[in-house]
């Protein structure tokens, strides 16, 4: 299961209701995966050097489909989805992408299922 955790300076009271929803669909699609859970952190301190204004930083952790290729298709939908439901443009959100080791990773329904 994917996760994406979004960082960002813009206010929580602007960013569309059904937002992590659209979020998880969309990576889930991109990654073709089963579900992703999608958390955002509003009203965050963050600032470009160059300058004031609305910026991200957007991290992704999978195991397995991170790659280049992916990466960038990944990197493309993703900004443009939060360009348009959020208003940050593409050039102020920074992401990072996290292939993860399965040992590195639970899910406490698939640990109890497993006992």
């Amino acid at each position: 299961m994917p996760s994406v955790e979004i960082t960002t300076n813009v206010l929580r009271s602007t960013i569309p209701r059904d937002f992590l929803r659209t979020t998880g669909e969309l990576i889930k699609k991109l990654l073709d995966k089963p579900s992703t859970l999608v958390s955002i952190r509003p009203d965050s301190l963050a600032e470009w050097t160059d300058g004031e204004g609305p910026a991200a930083v957007v991290h992704l952790y999978s195991i397995g489909k991170i790659n280049k290729e992916l990466n960038t298709k990944t990197s493309l939908a993703l900004a443009a989805h939060i360009e348009k439901n959020v208003g940050i443009n593409h050039s102020r959100i920074l992401m990072f992408f996290h292939d993860m080791p399965p040992d590195n990773v639970a899910l406490v329904t698939s640990l109890t299922e497993q006992s």
